[in-house]
């Protein structure tokens, strides 16, 4: 009888054995297979192919040579620290923050400016804080410019807005801008599978 219930203690032990780890092969069997499906679980839950996570996100300092005005000829020229992810189908969102200076040749203006873009599915914004300096008066203003923007390239229309008007001056109140982010310093980047 000993025997016995011994022998049922040890199947009854080794049974147990086997649910249990059946049961962790089963849980980590879905886990994997929760993983390995992860766009099809982000498309069916959001309903979109543009969140799905970023293939390559890429962190940069670029040189920005930019062109602008539409009355008056504005060069501008600064440095970026620029953040780009690289998306499915071919989206790509960035993010710049930079410091730059305009100048403009026929007019001698000069302008120390700050700056700080987005873009988005190919749209862009941007907010720049300037202090024009003229020969007649110095100024400052914010100009929030919105347009087109695909990885480095952005294309803007924009007006500035003074904090005190000047009658007399020389400065574009409405402007459009094309400028180009060329990285200097190694980019680094990391990948996504």
């Amino acid at each position: 009888m000993k025997n016995t219930t011994l022998i049922i203690t040890v199947l009854i032990i080794n049974l147990t054995n086997l649910v249990a780890q059946n049961d962790s092969l089963k849980l980590k069997m879905t886990i994997d297979s929760i993983k390995s499906n992860e766009e099809k679980w982000l498309h069916w839950a959001h309903g979109s192919p543009y969140l799905y996570p970023p293939r390559i996100t890429e962190s940069t300092i670029s040189i920005v040579p930019e062109i602008q005005g539409l009355r008056n000829l504005y060069l501008s020229l600064g440095i970026s620290k620029d953040l780009y992810s690289f998306y499915r189908k071919g989206v790509t969102t960035g993010t710049n923050a930079m410091i730059g200076i305009e100048y403009s040749p026929s007019q001698e203006i000069i302008a120390p400016k700050l700056s700080f873009s987005q873009s988005l599915f190919g749209i862009g914004y941007r907010i720049n804080a300037l202090y024009y300096i003229e020969p007649e008066i110095n100024r400052m203003s914010i100009r929030p410019e919105v347009g087109f923007g695909y990885f480095r390239l952005r294309l803007m229309v924009g007006r500035n807005i003074f904090f005190q008007e000047y009658e007399d001056s020389k400065i574009n109140k409405w402007t459009g801008s094309i400028r180009y982010h060329y990285p200097i310093l190694p980019k680094r980047s990391k990948k996504y599978q």
